[in-house]
């Protein structure tokens, strides 16, 4: 019944997934076209500061979160939830009123000395912080459909906030006015939503200690994970200006859909799960849950990294404009190879939470933080956006090596190398499938998309990929 409850968990979240996946392939053709590489490079920025902000002012808690509430009484979990609430709140809003007071260096640096555009950010930033603790603490009792059902619902509504803005002429005003609106007013729903669960009991901050000795290691190694994820961006825009941060951020989007979208899945499901049992000794189902999720998310991003490659630019064009398409198709396949990269490290990180040891993460990403930034700025003068993505990629390789590593010492996985062979070969086919057929109807995008699929599946199911075993305990589980 527990590994029920985990699978059943991944396909709440990774139906939410997926509508809220549909959103940006939504939002990037309206914002693409309506503002060209320029403005949408200004958004990108936009959404780059929001990030690495938020990961710095949250100092850790979330994680902290997710590992702690799970095993401790709510009359212990009202006082923290309202410590850390009102803790962020002081920490976000100081950080905010400096920005809105001094927002010159920032304005000059990445946003073409757009001050106005900085302070309204300022603001966001506030109001996102808070965001992130109410759903982790959704996440962390496992109230999977609540969370799922509010994550896209208040997506939906920026976007289409977002769309309308636009098309009314608020250009860059649009996306930044949606994003605002839509954070303050779900802070506001979740707030009061966690408040009935709740009841007001009067904040210890005392109790803070273990909740920041446990997140504040790891701080540093999410931060420099960010960096790594979005470091490439601001060093575009001082080198090269908002322009180009227009023509990469699209085809660093796309390509990091997939299989970002499925390490999100497993990073939002696995560590309360696995805690859980980690902390019944249950040792044999948490490999067997690992182990799972190393075969099925391979099973979905090998293929598309392969389709990615061959279908890449058409997908581009179609979504964005004929000039991005033609500046940044060869990212999409670099940055395909990168989201891989990132769901292995997910699913095999877990081992490092779940022993406690979260100041290897610092060490790690502080190496792959480290050789990105310098590869960004010898490479991006040379050889332009190119360069931002391969080095991506090797900051990524770097980070998964290190964690492996570190997992066969402590917690032995035994993935299914056989599943595995069979998945990359499946993928081989359908590629060279795609490539024959694209010769007679190449402009058909959709067509080839839809035919790779039936191809992939079809015969990884004829050489035993996936099981009837497998099949039928899925369907078991509905």
């Amino acid at each position: 019944m527990t590994l029920q409850k985990t699978v059943k968990d991944l396909s709440v979240i990774g139906i939410s997934k997926i509508l809220t996946s549909l959103t940006g392939i939504i939002l990037m053709p309206v914002l693409t076209k309506n503002l060209g590489a320029y403005g949408y490079g200004l958004w990108a920025q936009v959404g780059v500061t929001v990030s690495l902000s938020v990961m710095i002012l949250r100092l850790g808690l979330p994680l902290s979160i997710k590992r702690l509430f799970p095993g401790k009484e709510i009359i212990e979990i009202r006082t923290d939830f309202y410590s850390i609430v009102i803790f962020v709140f002081l920490i976000s809003t100081t950080f905010a009123v400096l920005l809105y007071i001094f927002p010159n260096i920032l304005a000059d640096a990445i946003f073409d000395g757009k001050i106005a555009i900085v302070r309204v950010v300022a603001i966001i930033i506030v109001v996102s912080s808070l965001d992130v603790i109410f759903l982790t603490t959704i996440r962390a009792f496992r109230e999977m459909k609540k969370y799922a059902i509010i994550n896209v619902a208040s997506t939906y509504a920026f976007v289409g906030l977002a769309i309308l803005l636009v098309l009314l002429g608020y250009g860059i005003w649009g996306p930044i006015f949606a994003m605002l609106l839509t954070k303050g007013g779900l802070s506001i729903l979740l707030f009061f939503l966690l408040s009935k669960k709740f009841t007001y009991k009067k904040p210890d901050f005392s109790s803070l200690k273990e909740y920041l000795s446990l997140g504040i290691p790891a701080m540093p190694g999410g931060i420099s994970h960010l960096v790594v994820d979005i470091s490439d961006k601001y060093i575009i825009g001082i080198f090269l200006g908002a322009t180009f941060v227009g023509y990469y951020s699209p085809a660093y989007s796309l390509g990091m859909k997939v299989p970002v979208f499925f390490s999100g899945i497993l990073s939002i499901v696995l560590l309360p799960s696995l805690s859980d049992y980690y902390e019944k000794n249950n040792l044999n189902l948490v490999k067997q849950i690992l182990n799972l999720s190393v075969k099925y998310f391979l099973m979905i991003s090998v293929p598309t990294f392969v389709g990615v490659t061959l279908v890449g630019r058409p997908i581009l064009k179609l979504l964005t404009t004929p000039e991005i398409a033609k500046e940044s198709h060869m990212i999409l396949s670099i940055i395909v190879f990168a989201g891989i990269l990132i769901g292995v490290y997910t699913i095999f990180k877990q081992t490092i939470f779940l022993k406690k040891r979260t100041k290897l993460i610092t060490y790690y990403w502080l190496a792959g933080a480290s050789l990105n930034f310098a590869g960004n700025v010898i490479l991006i003068p040379e050889i332009g956006i190119i360069g931002a993505a391969i080095t991506t990629v090797a900051s990524y390789v770097l980070v998964v090596i290190l964690v492996i590593n570190f997992s066969s010492k402590e917690l032995p996985l035994k993935p299914d190398l056989l599943s595995i062979v069979k998945i990359v070969l499946a993928s081989i086919l359908m590629g060279v499938s795609i490539y024959v057929i694209s010769l007679f109807v190449w402009s058909n995008v959709f067509f080839l998309i839809v035919l790779g699929i039936i191809i992939y599946f079809s015969t990884l199911y004829a050489i035993g990929g996936v099981g009837k075993r497998e099949m039928d305990y899925l369907m078991r589980l509905r």
